[in-house]
């Protein structure tokens, strides 16, 4: 019980830093990932591109997946854009 609510809190954590970092400017998952890393936090991208998608499905961000090519492989980076609604508290 106290590890899921552990879980949880960390979990808010991390989304808050997402938004953080993606009202300012577009984040990509792998940099993004080493920015956790950076801050302390060791998660798989099995936990961080659901918690993307999971942001994007509540209309928080948007994700748009693009292909790059290197060394003829197809690489497909998604970029997380924060819709401006929101991040706007004022009503």
């Amino acid at each position: 019980m106290a590890s899921v609510l552990i879980r949880n809190f960390l979990l808010g954590f991390i989304k808050l830093h997402i938004l953080h970092h993606a009202q300012r400017e577009p984040i990509f998952g792998q940099e993004f990932k080493k920015e956790l890393a950076r801050r302390g936090y060791d998660i798989s991208f099995g936990t961080l591109y659901p918690i993307f998608h999971k942001l994007e499905k509540k209309g928080w961000f948007s994700c748009h997946p693009f292909f790059i090519y290197l060394n003829y492989l197809d690489t497909r980076i998604f970029l997380v854009l924060v819709h401006p609604a929101a991040v706007n508290c004022k009503k």
